[in-house]
Formats: structure tokens, sequence, C-alpha cells
């Protein structure tokens, strides 16, 4: 049942949250927490995203002169998105 509950190798948090959803057990969070803490995939990310700072970026002045774009495949389709950051 943790495994499921941590598929998303979500923050302790988010699963404690997601198992108090779901189910119940005595010491469900201290167990939950264990496996989270000891999680290989959540630890080697973690810090990697928390390093990054945030970048606040101009707003355009017109439209189309700033674009971005992602690619992303979304059940078994690829899909290109565009947003008009004005």
């Amino acid at each position: 049942m943790k495994e499921k509950i941590h598929a998303g190798h979500l923050g302790i948090n988010s699963c404690l949250r997601r198992a108090r959803e779901l189910i119940f057990w005595p010491s469900m969070s201290s167990e939950i927490r264990q496996f989270v803490e000891s999680c290989g995939t959540g630890a080697a990310f973690s810090d990697k995203q928390a390093s990054k700072p945030l970048f606040m970026h101009p707003v355009p002045g017109r439209p189309c002169e700033k674009v971005g774009s992602d690619l992303f495949t979304f059940s078994g389709r690829d899909y290109l998105i565009t947003v008009d950051y004005y």
C-alpha cells in the first residue's frame, strides 16, 4: 500500500494527505514518513529542484514578442503546446 501511495514520488505531506483520503492503519503516519524518506528517487531529485531559484521574466509589450513551447506525450500521443507570454 505504501508503494501505491508514493507511486508519484510525492513529498511526505502529499503522501500523508493522499493516504488519509484512502485508508488508515495504526502508525500510518510514521511508516509513510519513513518510507518516503528512504526513497532513492525522491532523494536524487529533491536537492536539484530545491536549488533552482525562481526567475521573473519581464512582461512582453506586444503579442508574439515572447513565445514558449514544449513537447510532451500523453496517452501514447505526442503534443506540442505553445504559449504567448503577452
